[in-house]
């Protein structure tokens, strides 16, 4: 499959010049793995977006505070909540030839708009 995609950028002039790293660095089995020491760790959720809970309730992968979650989930609620309110029936899944990327800001002039006039 690489050799064919390889090929079809070379085909397709948009791969001649630079051929990648060394097979020799990209055959180490951590290749363009991060270690993970610097990172947070990260919720797991399902499919749907839900977090995954063990048998106590606890979300799987979140090491911190329970009650500064439940705030944090709360505030993020409220916001979803507002966000979904000043789109309202706004077509989000429109085509605009650019990939979404025109839906995206009027979206993002939309909520910025609306966000302007909330008391601080």
């Amino acid at each position: 499959m690489y050799s064919l995609s390889r090929q079809q950028a070379i085909l397709g002039n948009y791969w001649n010049v630079d051929p990648g790293d060394a097979q020799e660095e990209a055959a180490d089995p951590n290749y363009g793995v991060d270690d993970g020491d610097d990172l947070e760790p990260e919720e797991v959720v399902d499919p749907v977006g839900e977090p995954v809970r063990d048998e106590n309730g606890a979300a799987i992968g979140n090491e911190g505070d329970g009650e500064e979650d439940e705030a944090a989930w709360n505030l993020l609620e409220e916001r979803v909540h507002w966000a979904r309110g000043v789109i309202g029936n706004f077509d989000v899944m429109r085509e605009d030839n650019q990939v979404g990327m025109n839906v995206y800001l009027e979206v993002l002039t939309l909520l910025e708009t609306h966000a302007a006039t909330l008391p601080v």
